[in-house]
């Protein structure tokens, strides 16, 4: 098929890049300015299909090979050079400045590798990353899940364009076919991408290339119908010229919706791009004010920029930290790699090839790739800790690295978000280590508060004694009840809860055998303070039958079941945890930048032991009513009697890594407790 029309510049779109980047900046700089700001990454997707798509439609006269081979090398000439120049200066800096003791450290070097082959995203999601997490802003390659979903779309859009032209009978009927393949292929994917966010499976709804492709094919449709040598559609998708100033400040107000609502600004943020791309003239006000030089200026940078502003504001974070006092250092060291970034973008997209002894891009930036992926290995293995500029006397023992050494239960085999899909039953098997064939089982079931003591299951191994279970979902009691407090058992986030209760206890029950011993682990206050009075006797009743039910079952497999008690808990402490090392002062962290939750709290014992005693009477009642229900207190082993007041911290060793969550010395702290009652059973 011949096609020899030029593609013309059009500048407006560069100046949506320019919206769309300084959105994403803001939101990372501080989300509550703007913070549905990330869905300017949802706008660079439709522009990025719209102008790949019109790219490949201008080259389909040449041979098949020139026009895919072309292709790729492009891609990789405006890609890679800049992400290979971004990752190594980062995985230096980051394992200059972060700990080899904090558990991000491995995941966020291993996400920086994974960005250099375009299957970060796919890493992120098999780590189980909510993007939206705390944690998740301490990792300087998140960002580079985007790049993912748009190189895994390169592999294939253009061979699914060459498709359609050599599949079409005529020029004429190419560009209805390829529409149609569009439609088709964008369709399912919304589908796909409605389908896992009203699931609740907002991880693969964000990370998926399957759930983003329909983004990237609304550009796609609209190159396809659009003649890309005129600014004018030849099919229909006009605005009354009186509506399209509306259009670029609808799109700015998606970026102030809350990111507790994803589905209604995301879909609207894809139709206000796709109405901006399609009907901006250049004699409109819209045009003049998204093509002023300013705007230019920023969109032409608008990858490079992407790329380093959130390493440099990561960096930040584990060094100065983020705030109105570091902003100007922080926005002049991005100016300052964005620049530098941009000239070696351009640099290899524009010389000639033989000049920079790149003759097979196909074959230079791979290559290139492994070799900066193999130094990354290095520092996490042979050098891991040598190059860290933190004091040497810190302890390299990780404080909330929750997993048992040679074995596969960790955090992201055993541990799953509320809004993650039901485990199957092979990654329950991974939770499951049974070394002594006739020693009973341990099985830790309930929510993050389980996974926190994770570490244990080191010790109770090791003393060769018990084997280990461990099995938790983040904000989903075991067993699980209802009703919790302000309604919080009806929202979208935790209507997986009940079903990953039944799930669990099927494969124990399959499972357990007679000496074993299910220890139900759960923030029970957390479900059950604030509750009405209205409420309070239901919640009551319901986990009161849900224990003694458990109890029966397991005594028809002469097992027992040991409740935790409640912890000590701090609630003028935030409720997320964060890196605990940003808490230690080193020359490179001045003491301002310690975050205030790094400090001890304290909180009156005697207030404590009123506030948790409605809920230790439940246990009361199920041990009463059952002879293989045991009840473990770790209350004094955190909180002795002797202290007026509970603290986070036991002098500087730190108990909470939250407002409710045992570090692993927290943890540790309560385990002898634990073997004694075991020994006692």
């Amino acid at each position: 098929m011949s096609n020899s029309k030029t593609a013309i510049y059009r500048p407006e779109i560069d100046g949506l890049r320019a919206v769309a980047v300084l959105a994403v900046l803001i939101n990372h700089l501080n989300h509550k300015i703007l913070p549905g700001g990330y869905l300017g990454v949802d706008v660079f997707f439709v522009i990025s299909g719209y102008v790949v798509t019109a790219s490949l439609i201008n080259r389909l006269n040449e041979d098949l090979r020139i026009f895919l081979v072309g292709f790729y090398q492009r891609r990789f000439r405006r890609l890679q050079p800049a992400l290979l120049l971004t990752f190594v200066i980062t995985i230096i800096v980051f394992n200059v400045f972060v700990s080899p003791s904090e558990s991000i450290f491995q995941a966020s070097n291993r996400t920086g590798i994974a960005s250099l082959f375009g299957v970060s995203n796919i890493y992120l999601l098999r780590q189980a990353t909510d993007y939206f997490a705390v944690n998740s802003q301490f990792n300087p390659f998140l960002h580079t899940w985007s790049l993912g979903v748009e190189e895994q779309f390169y592999l294939v859009w253009p061979i699914i364009i060459a498709g359609c032209s050599r599949l079409s009978l005529s020029s004429i009927c190419f560009k209805p076919s390829l529409r149609w393949s569009i439609l088709v292929l964008g369709t399912v994917s919304l589908i796909v991408y409605l389908a896992f966010s009203l699931k609740g499976d907002i991880d693969s709804a964000f990370f998926l290339p399957t759930a983003r492709l329909w983004e990237l094919a609304a550009g796609s449709y609209l190159a396809a119908g659009k003649d890309i040598s005129k600014s004018s559609l030849d099919y229909s998708l006009k605005l009354p010229s009186k509506a399209l100033p509306f259009m670029l400040p609808l799109l700015i107000f998606t970026f102030f919706a809350p990111d507790t609502i994803k589905i209604v600004p995301t879909l609207l943020c894809v139709a206000f791009t796709l109405l901006l791309i399609g009907n901006v003239q250049n004699s409109s006000s819209t045009f003049k004010l998204l093509a002023n030089p300013v705007a230019q200026a920023i969109g032409n940078k608008s990858y490079s920029l992407y790329l380093w502003h959130w390493p440099v504001i990561v960096t930040a974070r584990w060094t100065i930290g983020v705030g109105v006092w570091s902003l100007v250092p922080i926005l002049i060291l991005i100016t300052i790699f964005t620049l530098l970034s941009y000239r070696v973008e351009s640099y290899f997209r524009a010389a000639n090839p033989s000049r920079l002894l790149i003759y097979n891009p196909l074959v230079a930036y791979p290559s290139l790739s492994v070799f900066a992926a193999a130094g990354a290995f290095i520092l996490q293995g042979a050098l891991q800790g040598r190059i860290f500029a933190g004091r040497p006397d810190i302890n390299f023992t990780p404080v909330t690295d929750r997993q048992i050494s040679g074995t596969r239960i960790n955090t992201v085999n055993c541990f799953r978000e509320p809004t993650s899909p039901i485990s199957n039953s092979s990654r329950f098997s991974d939770c499951l280590y049974k070394p002594f064939a006739r020693r009973p089982t341990i099985f830790f079931l309930g929510d993050s508060h389980a996974d926190a003591i994770t570490a244990i299951g080191s010790q109770l191994v090791a003393q060769g004694k018990y084997n280990v279970s461990f099995v938790s979902r983040g904000g989903c009691p075991s067993p699980y009840f209802k009703p919790w407090a302000n309604d919080r058992h009806k929202l979208e986030r935790y209507k997986l809860c009940d079903e990953h209760y039944r799930f669990v206890i099927s494969k124990v029950f399959s499972l357990v055998s007679s000496g074993d011993y299910v220890v139900i682990v759960s923030n029970f206050p957390g479900y059950l303070k604030g509750l009405t009075q209205e409420d309070y006797p239901k919640a009551f009743a319901s986990l009161d039958m849900q224990l003694n039910r458990l109890a029966r079952s397991l005594k028809n497999k002469h097992a027992s079941l040991i409740v935790f008690k409640s912890l000590p808990f701090f609630s003028s402490r935030p409720d997320h945890t964060q890196p605990i090392t940003i808490c230690k002062e080193e020359w490179f962290r001045p003491q301002k930048a310690i975050p205030d939750t790094c400090k001890p709290f304290y909180i009156s014992r005697q207030r404590l032991l009123a506030e948790l005693e409605p809920v230790n009477k439940i246990f009361s009642f199920a041990q009463k009513s059952n002879e293989n229900v045991y009840l473990y207190d770790p209350f004094p082993y955190l909180c002795p009697s002797q202290k007026i007041n509970c603290s986070t911290h036991d002098r500087s060793v730190l108990l909470f890594t939250d407002g409710n969550h045992l570090s692993n010395s927290g943890a540790m702290s309560i385990l002898p407790g634990l073997m004694k009652l075991l020994d006692s059973v």
